[in-house]
């Protein structure tokens, strides 16, 4: 069908194609008031996208995009749901002599701005990176890093109930609340392998031989009764203390006072807790304990670095000159690769950061394959765990605005939903999004409580102080459903941006939740 204003004016404003598919060249209206021809009671037809009210994707402050890639143009009355770009999961891996890199699958990885340094151990948590080497460094989305502190000589870090605190290679620990500003604490002039938080406590592992240091604030700290041990590392779960000596395995229920384990010669690198089981990785060998404290050997024929397992799934330790072993809980067997100085897993994907031929990843912990990078020597790697903000948008007066997760109303208080047409209301059912959160309580924090229960307190933005103000529903992920109907666990009591958690019987696993907050008008 066409159109136009003569013979050689002409243009198509309709066309049909030989597979059905119609198209026009303006807005398709139906119906009239006359019958003949469009006028004031016809209605125009929308289009896909218009029919949509809410959109999901990612804003960099100006163009919004869908997660499949599709570019949204703004239209008024629409709710568009920002996931932001730091949301994504992004591995980040440190360098022998090398800098940083970063990858967005765990496969593919680039060099980020800084290009030389030893990075021994990077950290994640609420939505900031924090690594070092000399100086400490600090990044929003683990491509680009900026100094926090200079001169720092950094060696490990860790972040716990919003401080971060930083062990250094010759003056002593820091603190920050930001981990972008640090100051020293007491302990201004020793070296610190590592550093870890568990329930109310921070422990700090002295690499020089003079044992371990606890703190309740992470700022003010006291050394323990271990005083003449060089610490490799400390971890803490299922309540339970252990640290990584050059004399064994220690021991503690409390972060404070330690003991000694029967593993009492050799060094101590690595320990974790999977799937209900202690594991030691050091010179002596591989080791497996069932309460952390009577060990028994897997093998001490051969010199371990680190150990990383999940829970129902496998058991990955590495070996500097030895390569990857891995378990399924019956059998130990060898993996393809040949060395290896740190294991990391997130979301079905393993990745190993080799001491000689660059990053290997696997889907099942068994079979591993270099990654583009095959020549630079790497010691950690850590992935993000992604923070889902929930921060949404309309599009007012050509602009996106952002809006209030708790009542729905413009942050910077310039619209007035009253006074705009009913913009606000034709959609707002949409408008009131219920904020979903998730959570997880991890075995660990539980504290016991004087009525025989145990309690546990965990961060979550957008709770209110006010109990009425709100609705508040809480559900576990299907995987975490059974242990947490068996523990009876329930959320009982909530302040300003915090909600507390009870249990009859004390969890033994974590326990994944979800945590929707929805506005009561």
């Amino acid at each position: 069908m066409g159109g136009g204003t003569s013979t050689s004016e002409r243009a198509n404003v309709h066309t049909l194609d030989w597979d059905g598919n119609a198209w026009f060249s303006g807005d398709v209206y139906v119906g009239s008031t006359s019958g003949t021809n469009k006028d004031e009671g016809s209605k125009k037809l929308v289009t896909a996208d218009e029919a949509v009210d809410v959109f999901e994707g990612y804003f960099d402050g100006t163009t919004f995009t869908t997660a499949e890639g599709e570019v949204i143009q703004g239209k008024a009355g629409k709710i568009y749901i920002n996931l932001n770009e730091n949301e994504k999961p992004i591995w980040v891996a440190g360098g022998e002599g090398s800098g940083l890199y970063y990858s967005e699958d765990g496969k593919t990885w680039t060099q980020s701005n800084i290009t030389d340094g030893y990075y021994y151990h990077i950290y994640y948590s609420d939505g900031l990176w924090v690594a070092g080497d000399d100086n400490i460094y600090y990044s929003k989305d683990g491509k680009t890093w900026n100094i926090g502190l200079a001169s720092a000589d950094m060696r490990s870090v860790y972040c716990a109930n919003g401080l971060w605190v930083a062990g250094t290679i010759r003056n002593g620990l820091y603190y920050s609340e930001d981990g972008k500003t640090w100051i020293q604490s007491n302990i201004i002039d020793k070296r610190f392998e590592d550093v870890c938080y568990g329930n109310g406590v921070w422990v700090a592992g002295e690499g020089y031989g003079n044992g371990l240091y606890y703190s309740t604030d992470g700022m003010t700290w006291t050394q323990s009764n271990i005083t003449d041990k060089y610490i490799n590392s400390v971890y803490y779960n299922n309540n339970l203390w252990q640290a990584g000596t050059s004399k064994g395995v220690y021991y503690s229920t409390d972060g404070m006072t330690w003991t000694q384990s029967n593993i009492q010669s050799s060094w101590y690198y690595g320990i974790h807790y999977s799937n209900n089981t202690w594991f030691a990785t050091g010179d002596g060998g591989l080791w497996y304990s069932q309460d952390g404290v009577t060990w028994n050997a897997i093998t001490t024929s051969m010199s371990f670095r680190s150990v990383y397992g999940v829970d129902g799934g496998m058991i990955v330790v590495s070996s500097f000159n030895d390569g990857i072993f891995y378990s399924d809980g019956i059998s130990w067997n060898k993996s393809n690769v040949g060395s290896c100085s740190s294991i990391h897993y997130y979301n079905g994907l393993w990745v190993a950061a080799d001491n000689e031929y660059g990053i290997y990843y696997s889907e099942d912990g068994k079979t591993w394959i270099q990654s583009n990078i095959d020549s630079v020597r790497f010691l950690d790697v850590y992935c993000s765990t992604p923070i889902q903000t929930g921060n949404v948008y309309r599009f007012i007066d050509g602009s996106f605005v952002e809006l209030n997760p708790l009542d729905n109303t413009p942050t910077n208080g310039s619209y007035n939903p009253v006074s705009s047409g009913g913009v606000f209301s034709a959609l707002e059912a949409k408008a009131e999004v219920p904020l979903t959160r998730t959570a997880t309580l991890t075995p660990e924090n539980w504290i016991a409580a004087e009525n025989g229960k145990f309690t546990q307190s965990i961060e979550v933005q957008g709770i209110s102080a006010d109990e009425i103000a709100q609705r508040i529903d809480v559900m576990p992920t299907i995987a975490s459903q059974e242990a947490y109907i068996e523990s009876v666990v329930y959320a009982s009591a909530q302040v300003e941006n915090g909600l507390t958690f009870t249990a009859k019987v004390q969890p033994t696993t974590n326990l994944d939740v979800f945590i929707t907050i929805q506005k009561l008008s």
